[in-house]
């Protein structure tokens, strides 16, 4: 079975999904102050690669990472040439999107670790992207991160955090923009913020504590006036933190465990207000929704569900309106997909089922059977509607032991916000057999006000890229 992709995307004005971090909107918030949900299910109106005919992304570690302004798309990816790249796509003329490559690294190995693209915006457009790419460089001496022009693809400047750039447990494994400045943090605790324009270091400090085993679960929140940055401090030998830092003293102002053993956070940290929240995992694989105080660092409230059997919130968001948070739920056991919403005493206010009504399994075809799901992260629109996508599947087990795929749905959904119903579901690809869906899909961002949805194809032999775009 494939594990759905953790997909980071970065940039003001868009929406993005898995592992969603907002750089230019420092709160990390899903939610869109410009795009409005649709009336009735929208209609696809292109589909296309973000790729270059020929040039597939990596079988081994197949991690997109997804930017966008109003009228461009930006991918950066380990493609199968060894090589970490970025491409742009104009969707001015969203019926026929055009893609090239603007930027290429050197070859390298992967390591694993996720790339992290990030967008620098002057007037509501891209000017300069950055890319943070942890994989282990093949060529000593290669820098950890690099500035480029969106236009353009020219290099604008690197950073190299060590005297060498093949040494994994100092590679950066995050990076972000806020206002002019581009943060990095690495494996080790070395925090490190440059002017994004020049690549010059205006601030560089060790944070105590960290271990270089949780490479996912690095993450820095920069609030939007650019005083405090939030971050997770994960641990395998200890127990996990957040920490506040303070960029105007340069020091850190609080660590906090929230009196909880916990080892790593699972998607983002999201600030809304005064209080920070994010979803905690303990060793056993327990998640955990916290509310934590942004001043003091307390535990203000927390929540876990009991419905399911093994309760994996997967992504959440915060509603801009109410504060309550709208949790994406998978079943541990890939049984179920549930949209929660949780108010700020730790109560959910309703529930909803997603992907329900599956039939691909009625007649097996092999040996055993069971359906599966699988789900995107949710976006909040400006007229409080919640789009999430959702991937379901039949596998039959065979005698040997090997599962395969006989059938496979995607569908989109738009839920209300205050009500919790469902206004809509749309199927955006169905499959019987061995012909290959979007097996990692669904996460959407607007691009204007489209919906640009992404996932990755699977054949035998490598994996594509591909993105639908959708209209009211």
């Amino acid at each position: 079975m494939i594990v759905p992709l953790r997909l980071l995307l970065l940039a003001l004005g868009c929406v993005h999904a898995s592992w969603p971090m907002l750089n230019n909107n420092a709160r990390n918030q899903r939610y869109s102050t410009s795009f409005a949900g649709f009336p009735t299910a929208p209609t696809v109106i292109s589909t296309f690669s973000v790729l270059p005919h020929g040039v597939n992304v990596s079988s081994s570690v197949p991690q997109i990472a997804y930017s966008c302004d109003d009228t461009h798309l930006f991918a950066g990816l380990h493609a199968s040439n060894q090589k970490a790249v970025v491409s742009s796509c104009d969707l001015s003329n969203p019926e026929k999107p055009t893609c090239k490559q603007i930027f290429s690294t050197a070859e390298r190995t992967f390591s694993g670790a996720k790339p992290t693209l990030s967008l620098h915006l002057k007037h509501g457009k891209a000017d300069i992207g950055v890319l943070c790419d942890p994989s282990q460089w093949l060529k000593s001496k290669q820098p950890d991160l690099l500035a480029f022009n969106t236009l353009t693809g020219h290099q604008l400047w690197e950073y190299q955090d060590k005297p060498t750039g093949n040494n994994l447990d100092d590679s950066p494994m995050f990076s972000s923009i806020a206002g002019d400045s581009a943060f990095l943090l690495d494996f080790v605790g070395n925090f490190v913020q440059l002017d994004v324009n020049t690549g010059k270091v205006s601030m560089k400090a060790a944070i105590p504590g960290f271990e270089d085993w949780a490479m996912d679960s690095l993450q820095v929140l920069v609030s939007e006036d650019l005083k405090m940055a939030y971050m997770v401090k994960p641990s395998y030998k200890h127990d996990a933190a957040l920490v506040a830092f303070d960029l105007e003293t340069k020091k850190v102002k609080w660590t906090s465990n929230l009196n909880m053993k916990w080892k790593y956070a699972q998607g983002p940290v999201v600030l809304q207000g005064d209080m920070l929240h994010a979803v905690v995992v303990d060793i056993k694989g327990n998640h955990t929704m916290v509310g934590v105080s942004t001043k003091t660092g307390k535990l203000e409230w927390k929540w876990s569900d009991t419905e399911m059997e093994i309760p994996f919130l997967h992504s959440f968001l915060i509603d801009p309106k109410s504060g309550d948070a709208v949790v994406c739920e998978t079943d541990g056991t890939l049984k179920e997909v549930a949209l929660s919403r949780v108010n700020s005493k730790g109560k959910r206010v309703w529930r909803v089922k997603l992907g329900a009504g599956f039939g691909g399994c009625k007649t097996p075809r092999f040996g055993s059977s069971a359906i599966f799901y699988e789900a995107g992260s949710p976006i909040a629109t400006k007229d409080g509607k919640v789009i999430v996508g959702v991937h379901t599947g039949c596998e039959s087990q065979l005698a040997d032991g090997q599962f395969v795929k006989i059938a496979e749905l995607n569908t989109l959904h738009q839920i209300d916000i205050a009500s919790g119903k469902e206004e809509w579901n749309k199927v955006l690809g169905k499959t019987e057999g061995k012909k290959p869906l979007h097996t990692v899909f669904m996460d959407c961002l607007p691009v204007g006000q489209h919906l640009a949805c992404h996932g990755m194809t699977e054949a035998t032999h490598h994996r594509a890229s591909a993105v639908t775009i959708l209209s009211g």
